[in-house]
C-alpha cells in the first residue's frame, strides 16, 4: 500500500514503513562539511534553537542562493479542497545541520517568502509531478549550490543501473504504533541504484501510476537493505561521482523501508527542470543581485526604464502562469487581473524583479 505521510501539523514525512533501524537505512553518517546544500525544513520561532529534533518535518536542497527544491507533499495543505500551498510563515529552512539534537551554534537560519508547489501535484492530474519551490527571505551565500540537470532530454546522471546518493534525517515507522516514530539525530547518507519505472511496475501493483518524471530506485545489493525513510521528504537524490553533484531526484514516496520487493520512489528532476527555471532566472549565479525594476501604482506595473526587452510573467496564489508579455511601454495597466493574490516577475538583461501584488 502507498505510504505518504505529509501532514506539516504532525511534523512527519515521507516514505515507507516499518523500516529495521530508526534512520535511513542502512544509511551512514554524513562528515560534517560536506553536502552544505542540503536543506532542512523546519517549523515556524525554530531560530537560534539548540533542538532542533521537534522542528525538522522535511528536506530540501539548496538549487540557487535563494531557492530551495523540495517535495511537493512536504508543503502542501490538503485540509482544503483544492489543496493549496502552505503559507510562507509556515515554514523555515536552515543550512549547515549535521545533527538535530546538538547542531553546531553557526547553523544558518532562514525564514520564507513564498512557496510554490508544482500545479499538476495541487490539482491531482499527476503525483509523480511532487516537486516545490521555496523562496528564502534572504540569499544563503557561502554555500555552493548543488547543480541540476540541463535539460529535460539530460539524463546522463540517471541511467538505470547508476550508483546515486541520498541525504537525509530519514527515521522508522510503525504503522500501528505512530508515537514510536523518532527520525535520526545525525545526517546520513545511502547509495541507491537507478531502475526502469517497468521494473518498479513489475515488483508491486502500488507503483501502476508512475510515469516517466517518477525516478525508482532499489538498493544495491540482492536483498533490499538500503533506502529512504520517514522524515526523508523532499530530501535530494544525486549523482555524486563527478567533481560536482548533480541532483536528479526529489524523495517522494514508497511503501516499505528497506524491502526488497519495494522501490523507494523520487520525483524525476531532469522532467520537472522547466517548470523550476521559469520560476527562477538564473541557477548559475553565486552573487545575485537585489534590483528593483519596477514598482507597483494605481493598477499598473510602472518599469524604472522603458524597453522591449523586460519580460513580464504573472504567476497567481498556487505558482501557475497566468499571463505573460514583453513589455514595449514603461506602464503595464493590471486591472485584468481577476481579484486576488499574485506574483508579478520582470526580468530584464538576466536580472529579475518579483512584486507581491493583491489584485483588487
Amino acid at each position: 500500500m502507498k505510504k505518504i505521510i505529509s501532514s506539516l501539523s504532525l511534523c512527519l514525512s515521507l516514505i515507507g514503513l516499518q523500516a529495521q533501524n530508526g534512520q535511513i537505512v542502512g544509511g551512514s553518517a554524513v562528515t560534517n562539511g560536506d553536502y552544505q546544500f542540503m536543506a532542512t525544513l523546519l517549523s515556524p520561532n525554530s531560530s537560534g534553537s539548540t533542538d532542533l529534533s521537534n522542528d525538522f518535518f522535511c528536506g530540501g536542497s539548496l538549487i540557487a542562493p535563494g531557492w530551495v527544491l523540495t517535495a511537493a507533499h512536504c508543503v502542501t495543505d490538503f485540509s482544503t479542497s483544492p489543496a493549496k500551498a502552505v503559507l510562507p510563515s509556515e515554514v523555515e529552512v536552515g543550512f549547515d545541520i549535521y545533527a538535530l539534537e546538538n547542531p553546531n551554534g553557526t547553523w544558518i537560519h532562514r525564514t520564507v517568502d513564498m512557496v510554490i508547489v508544482h500545479p499538476d501535484f495541487l490539482d491531482g492530474s499527476d503525483e509523480n509531478a511532487d516537486v516545490a519551490l521555496i523562496k528564502l527571505s534572504s540569499p544563503v551565500m557561502g554555500i555552493k549550490p548543488i547543480a541540476l540537470p540541463a535539460g529535460e532530454n539530460d539524463t546522463l546522471h540517471e541511467m538505470i543501473g547508476t550508483m546515486l546518493r541520498n541525504i537525509g534525517f530519514g527515521s522508522n515507522f510503525d504503522p500501528n504504533i505512530v508515537p514510536n516514530f523518532h527520525q535520526s539525530d545525525t545526517l546520513l547518507f545511502v547509495d541507491l541504484g537507478v531502475i526502469s519505472v517497468d521494473s518498479a511496475k513489475s515488483l508491486h501493483s502500488d507503483y501502476a501510476d508512475l510515469n516517466g518524471r517518477a525516478l525508482p530506485t532499489l538498493g544495491p545489493d540482492s536483498v533490499q537493505d538500503k533506502s529512504p525513510c520517514f522524515g526523508d521528504s523532499g530530501g535530494p537524490l544525486f549523482n555524486d561521482h563527478g567533481i560536482d553533484p548533480v541532483q536528479v531526484g526529489v524523495v517522494s514516496w514508497g511503501s516499505f523501508c528497506g524491502d526488497a520487493d519495494y522501490a523507494a520512489v523520487f520525483a524525476r528532476v531532469s522532467k520537472q527542470i522547466t517548470w523550476i527555471k521559469s520560476h527562477i532566472v538564473d541557477l548559475s549565479t553565486d552573487n545575485p543581485q537585489k534590483v528593483e525594476l519596477a514598482f507597483v501604482g494605481n493598477q499598473k506595473l510602472i518599469l524604472m526604464e522603458a524597453g522591449d526587452e523586460s519580460e513580464l510573467r504573472v504567476f497567481d496564489g498556487l505558482g501557475r502562469i497566468v499571463y505573460f508579455e514583453t513589455l514595449a511601454n514603461k506602464e503595464k495597466d493590471l486591472s485584468f487581473l481577476r481579484s486576488g493574490y499574485y506574483t508579478l516577475s520582470i526580468e530584464k538583461n538576466g536580472l529579475q524583479n518579483r512584486i507581491k501584488y493583491v489584485a483588487p
